[in-house]
């Protein structure tokens, strides 16, 4: 059944609480324009400047995501140009978006006042006090949208009537896209889809449940299903059309089942540092949402049974993903949390109400949700007071310094120091094959050698996977090559399986410095005179020691 509408802001004709809560969403995103790259971001900011220049994905440029992330990246450039204000201003756009997307969708489910303004605000606007440099722009974040209009199109498919058909292909659409970006994330599609359409439940707006006959459903599934096929075989479509689809399955089907051969045990230590990083965060407004998904009607309703789906399939993706496990994986519940502590706020609301008969209810209960979200309070408003004191990033010197400020330990600072003698007089011209952080190659200005950074799972990499990157080492003629201390190539298992890259490298490089962070290497016959030295660099006064 409906939630009885109950906004902690009086539902009244005018729209200026609608207009403040998603202002707020946008106002969190901006803040976050000064967050610097950290590994991902630099390397398909790369990727996009190749792909810009007429490179082929999976050919010139390879990673084993999905093409949606490096797609997202090209549009930034061209848009808002390649580089972190670029990428993260599109971040904003899209999770804007997003943000609008909830406030209609929901206003029936929450009621017609500023409550699904705030369940935007608690999913988009919460989340954004807390992302740092390696959360924004990540898949996890950014399917937000696409799986939340496959759910909307698939609870009004069966409210539609006649209209019925059009919203089960828009389902399917929406879960295309979600596949563009990442495939794992299918059974979490095809469970929103058939906890929606499964006969039963009630909408809305009213009891459809008798009129939901299986035979509909069924219709439903497969159009959704056509709708889905429709975005994969445009997109497959176009990688035959350029050459690369054999390049693709691999990449997609192939490559991540040889990995999982190739992994032993369960990272705990990376699991723990994301669940440690998102729990104490994320904990009022799993209260809160326990209050929403367990209210009265809510085992009827399908907005809840949509979203606690979603919560549920979501830890079976993450916990699937046994590579990784990074913290930004967790902002995948960032939505359905955010929107079933909405209902959960509506439903301490009444309980003030009418339970304990407290007067000013609605005051008293957006009270007690802002002290439950006082932490994240706290943190965009940090990030505000930085913002605004860097003159809202207006030049590009405000921007480096959020850059040096927001980076974790300092990276930042000591890349910059570790790559400023590529800009010295004499420093030879070209781009760079690194093993390591593209950081690197990203803040050295200069482009990158070859399509694959061998530091991106190198634990796992096959011998056959190194012949191949030593073929591309010699191939790409680097000017310089890069291989970063936390990434050697003589620790075990790399180094037994390494032999022909390392033959390739010693071979046709010899090595120019070797720093705190790592090893350059120029090709052999070089006669630079610029940097050519076996010491480190001068340090930045100030920065602290160690390696990115």
């Amino acid at each position: 059944m409906a939630v009885t509408p109950s906004p902690l802001v009086p539902r009244r004709a005018h729209a200026w609480p609608d207009v403040v809560l998603l202002a707020a969403v946008v106002a969190l995103g901006l803040v976050n324009l000064g967050q610097p790259f950290i590994w991902d971001g630099a390397f398909f900011t790369l990727c996009a400047q190749k792909l810009a220049a007429g490179a082929k994905l999976y050919r010139d440029v390879w990673d084993v995501k999905q093409p949606g992330l490096f797609w997202f990246f090209l549009a930034a450039g061209r848009l808002f140009g390649f580089g972190e204000t670029g990428a993260r201003a599109l971040d904003v756009v899209w999770m804007s978006t997003l943000a609008v997307v909830m406030r209609v969708a929901l206003g029936r489910w929450l009621g017609r006042g500023a409550m699904a303004s705030l369940a935007a605000l608690l999913s988009v606007g919460y989340a954004y006090a807390f992302v740092e440099e390696s959360h924004l722009d990540q898949v996890e974040w950014l399917v937000g949208l696409p799986l939340f209009v496959t759910l909307w199109a698939a609870i009004r498919a069966r409210a539609a009537g006649r209209g019925a058909a059009v919203w089960a292909i828009a389902a399917g659409v929406a879960g295309g896209v979600v596949l563009v970006f990442k495939l794992a994330l299918l059974p979490l599609v095809g469970l929103l889809w058939l906890v929606t359409f499964w006969p039963g439940g009630a909408d809305a707006d009213g009891d459809h449940a008798a009129a939901w006959t299986p035979v509909r459903a069924l219709r439903a599934l497969v159009l959704a299903g056509i709708g889905m096929g429709a975005v994969v075989a445009v997109v497959v479509a176009r990688f035959a059309a350029e050459g690369t689809l054999a390049q693709a399955y691999w990449t997609w089907v192939t490559y991540p089942r040889l990995v999982l051969s190739r992994i032993h045990g369960v990272r705990y230590k990376t699991l723990l540092d994301g669940l440690q990083w998102f729990v104490p965060r994320w904990a009022p407004l799993m209260a809160l949402a326990y209050l929403g998904a367990a209210a009265d009607g809510a085992r009827r309703d399908r907005w809840v049974r949509g979203f606690v789906a979603w919560l549920v399939a979501g830890v079976a993706v993450l916990l699937m993903q046994r590579w990784s496990y990074w913290q930004f994986h967790f902002l995948l519940f960032a939505v359905p949390l955010g929107a079933l502590a909405a209902r959960g706020a509506g439903v301490l609301e009444r309980a003030l109400r009418q339970g304990l008969g407290v007067r000013h209810a609605s005051a008293s209960a957006a009270v007690l949700v802002a002290l439950l979200c006082l932490w994240a309070l706290f943190s965009g408003a940090t990030k505000a007071m930085y913002f605004a004191h860097d003159g809202f990033l207006r030049t590009d010197a405000a921007v480096r310094r959020a850059h040096l400020r927001f980076s974790r330990d300092g990276v930042y600072g000591k890349v910059l120091d570790e790559v400023r003698f590529l800009s010295a007089p004499g420093a030879r011209p070209g781009p760079i094959f690194e093993i390591g952080n593209p950081l690197f190659t990203y803040l050295a200005g200069r482009g990158q050698a070859g399509p694959r950074n061998p530091a991106m799972l190198m634990e796992f990499m096959a011998a056959a996977e190194w012949d191949s990157c030593a073929a591309q080492l010699v191939a790409s003629d680097p000017a310089y090559v890069f291989v970063q201390r936390d990434f050697p190539l003589d620790r075990p298992p790399v180094y037994g399986r390494s032999a022909s890259f390392r033959a390739a490298l010693d071979g046709h490089f010899r090595v120019l410095r070797r720093t705190a962070g790592g090893t350059w290497y120029v090709p052999r016959g070089d006669t630079l005179a610029a940097g050519d030295a076996q010491a480190a660099p001068r340090a930045r006064a100030g920065a602290p020691g160690g390696t990115p």
